[in-house]
């Protein structure tokens, strides 16, 4: 069992003494009054008897969450001397990506204790609601796109009329990723002089077997790049931490939106709500709880009023990095054949302003822009200073297009990458580590 384990065990076993104190002292205090109200001596008897009794058994219980809070202590001390989440053994050359998560707290304070509530929620970075099965309309769509395309032999103007049509149809993204998914095996025989429409193509194109589904949506929206757990850490004005608790094990994968409902009406007696069982956790603290997104934190009484700063961190220390490598992999081409993909420059806006726009989105007329990027020569490849090639072996791999993310091309960043290797070499690691 890891440290965070034992703490999250620890720091129960702490709660729990504590409400039975609770418990306890309220029994003492009705035992008394029952021995000021006592009318005859024997009323008076049976409530002296019953208070003793109920005196000491408090005074065990006061004993055993002494003990709990000892044990609990020395297990914070053990991770104040250890690193949490093991993050010393990680090798120095070993890249950590660390991905945005949205925090919301209020405070819950019974009987004079205090929690800290805490909610995690994934970043939009995290959702993949990709789904590589075509529809039967998607997959009619690809198969005219590229037999548009071959009619128009070695010239590229009849795929850029096809890109508009196929873009317009759907978005520049998911076309993307039709296009990838019909592409035939058999490129060698595509033509290299234009065919009239309704003549015959020499070879027709060879598709790939293809998986279909009956719908646009077949599954929920989910993450699979959460962490193993939360570890929060709570800091006081004088950034002396003073909180350590470790969430349940987070589920894996987590949905993070409704499972659709292909029936047409719900069964007879069964409201259609919003909220399924996948997703109970966006909406109810204690799902949330069992779904390792959220912790109830048990404040300090000197700490009672708040933290100056709460940090909440995890690491998916479950797989190897390769797997972690590739699990990323597969949620950057989910995000580039859905919400788009691209790879910022410095410097690039986040908000409009008087004298700039925001980098996010911006006009493609005619869909020209995407076309270059989705269809165009690969825009990075291993070792040419790109950002492209600068994000990590596997991250924009050729042969999945992932060297196709907007700006994956630029050199700009070419000298601080060169900067960071040379300090990073010269150092031994310590520099990234």
């Amino acid at each position: 069992m890891s440290l965070e384990e034992e703490l999250a065990r620890a720091e129960a076993a702490v709660a729990a003494a504590e409400l039975a104190v609770e418990e306890s002292a309220n029994a003492v205090a009705a035992a008394r009054e029952a021995v000021a109200s006592a009318s005859t001596p024997q009323e008076r008897l049976a409530a002296t008897r019953m208070l003793a009794r109920v005196t000491a058994r408090h005074r065990t219980l006061e004993s055993q969450l002494a003990a709990a809070r000892a044990e609990a202590q020395a297990i914070r001390d053990r991770l104040d001397a250890n690193p949490p989440i093991s993050l010393g053994a990680i090798a120095g050359d070993t890249p950590i990506v660390l991905l945005p998560v949205r925090l919301e707290t209020r405070f819950a304070t019974t009987g004079g204790v205090t929690d800290l509530l805490v909610r995690v929620y994934p970043d939009d970075l995290h959702i993949d609601t990709h789904e590589p099965e075509l529809t039967e309309d998607e997959a009619r769509w690809g198969r005219s796109y590229w037999e548009q395309t071959w009619r128009g032999g070695a010239s590229d103007e009849a795929e850029r009329r096809a890109w508009t049509q196929i873009a317009d149809a759907f978005t520049p993204q998911r076309a993307a990723w039709i296009v990838r998914a019909l592409e035939p095996s058999n490129a060698g025989d595509r033509p290299g002089m234009p065919i009239d429409d309704g003549a015959p193509l020499p070879v027709a194109p060879a598709f790939p077997p293809l998986a279909t589904r009956p719908a646009a949506q077949t599954r929920a929206p989910l993450t699979r790049v959460l962490p193993d757990f939360w570890i929060a850490l709570g800091y006081d004005a004088g950034n002396t931490r003073v909180v350590t608790a470790v969430g349940a094990s987070i589920r894996q994968p987590l949905p993070a939106g409704p499972q659709p409902d292909t029936r047409e009406e719900p069964p007879e007696g069964v409201e259609a709500g919003v909220v399924d069982a996948g997703m109970k956790w966006l909406v109810n603290f204690d799902e949330a709880l069992a779904a390792g997104m959220a912790l109830r934190i048990r404040l300090p009484q000197a700490h009672a009023g708040g933290l100056a700063r709460l940090l909440v961190i995890g690491v998916k220390a479950s797989v190897s990095p390769a797997s972690a490598a590739a699990e990323l992999a597969d949620l950057i081409d989910a995000q580039h054949y859905t919400r788009g993909l691209e790879v910022l420059q410095r410097g690039t806006p986040t908000n409009n302003t008087a004298v700039s726009r925001a980098g996010f989105g911006g006009d493609d007329i005619g869909h020209a822009g995407s076309f270059a990027v989705e269809r165009g020569a690969p825009l990075s490849a291993a070792g040419d200073g790109s950002a492209g090639a600068g994000a990590g072996p596997g991250t924009f791999a050729p042969g999945r297009r992932r060297t196709a993310g907007r700006g994956a091309g630029a050199r700009r960043q070419r000298r601080a990458m060169a900067i960071h290797d040379r300090v990073n070499s010269s150092t031994s690691g310590c520099a990234a580590s």
